[in-house]
């Protein structure tokens, strides 16, 4: 609950705080599908606020109400030759949703029953309506919930009692969501399925490891593809899981799973290891899935130190991050703009619905995470959030 007052605090200091001028980084491009041997270097400039002190420290006792109404009116804030559409949704350390409006002109928690409890997985509905978020149940269970854009009505669809859920994902019609779980957080994980009014919940699979992860859909909606160690495929009419659908290289899972929005490929990050040098990397992979009856060829691009893969949402482009950098590709043409280099954070990038703008997390001058924007051209970079203390994860754009 402490967290949930600090937002408040650091919403509240949204006032008279102005962004900088904006910087234009230059640039860089190569082909992240081509193999290379060295990755291009850029130096991707973000802007530096004012730094700002943490808001005084109050532990009132006892703990008073934080009601919708407390923290709803925000004063507005409209940054100066600046615009962007759509919504952002994220965590607030990692126990409140948070909206933000895209051109960082309001900011408020949306009132789900579960402020202050830990929250993790957010994740929208196709069309944009819905939230999905894992949160506490009944004693240490961990349950799926299901809340609208505002935080009005929120339903838990899940009711396994299970200590692990993770990995939501929606179906591309937006009426069922698949999952993992396990009974505890050390037994092996199984595949469930759910429908999104909560109906219908039953195991799809269970498999002998602890260490499936990135669950995803095809286009169709009758199959999905995961990872345990390879990658797999199961199909949803009959629950049949494939043979293996990649080959280890012995230096890890593959993992980083993400479905083209416009064909059927599968692309994901692939581990190795230089014997010469002992460097570990990844490799950016993709196979195609319109028939899975053969082991398909994987094509390999260039090597990075990756960690998470995302589509805009025509599929021209793909947004590749690492612990501390971000690239856009273009499909088309098999280039890519190096966005940002050397943040101080993974950056959980996020493209706009229209994708033309990328929002991603890194530190101010103060050391305090924030949200960012730059044109997918890597041009024009902004912050547009002004905390006072506090982490962000699980950010998402829609429109709207």
């Amino acid at each position: 609950m402490r967290s949930i007052l600090v937002l408040v605090l650091c919403l509240l200091a949204l006032t008279g705080c102005q962004p900088e001028a904006e910087l234009a980084p230059t640039p860089t491009l190569f082909d992240l599908n081509a193999a290379a041997t060295e990755s291009a270097a850029t130096a991707a400039a973000i802007a530096s606020p004012t730094p700002r002190g943490l808001p005084p420290t109050w532990t009132p006792s006892p703990a008073p109400t934080i009601t919708s109404t407390d923290i709803a009116e925000v004063p507005t804030i409209t940054p100066t030759g600046f615009s962007a559409v759509g919504t952002l949704y994220y965590i607030f350390n990692g126990d409140a949703i948070v909206k933000l409006v895209a051109d960082g002109s309001f900011e408020e928690l949306i009132p789900i029953p579960h402020i202050g409890t830990d929250l993790s997985d957010l994740t929208l509905s196709p069309d944009g309506l819905s939230i999905a978020y894992v949160a506490p149940g009944s004693g240490s269970a961990r349950e799926i919930y299901i809340t609208d854009r505002e935080g009005e009505v929120t339903r838990q669809v899940s009711k396994l009692g299970f200590a692990r859920v993770e990995a939501l994902a929606w179906r591309p019609d937006g009426g069922s969501l698949a999952f993992l779980a396990s009974q505890a957080p050390d037994t092996p994980l199984a595949i469930y399925i759910v429908s999104a009014d909560g109906t219908g919940q039953r195991p799809l699979t269970q498999r002998a490891s602890r260490d499936l992860h990135d669950l995803v859909w095809n286009r169709a909606g009758d199959r999905m593809f995961f990872s345990d160690g390879p990658i797999y495929a199961l199909d949803l009419a009959t629950s049949a899981v494939s043979q293996p659908l990649t080959s280890l290289t012995g230096f890890g899972s593959d993992f980083g799973l993400i479905y083209s929005p416009i064909a059927d490929e599968l692309y994901y990050f692939k581990p190795f290891r230089d014997f010469d040098t002992g460097e570990t990397f990844n490799i950016l992979s993709h196979i195609p899935t319109a028939s899975i009856t053969e082991i398909p060829t994987e094509i390999s691009g260039m090597k990075l130190p990756s960690d998470d893969l995302s589509f805009s949402r025509d599929g021209k482009f793909l947004l590749v991050s690492t612990k501390d950098s971000i690239w856009v590709q273009n499909q088309d043409f098999n280039t890519a703009v190096q966005i940002l280099s050397a943040g101080s954070l993974p950056p959980i990038p996020a493209f706009s619905p229209n994708g033309e703008q990328v929002a991603y997390i890194n530190n101010d001058a103060a050391g305090i995470p924030q949200i960012f924007m730059v044109s997918r051209q890597g041009e024009g970079v902004r912050q547009i959030t002004f905390h006072q203390e506090g982490t962000i994860s699980d950010l998402v754009w829609v429109e709207g």
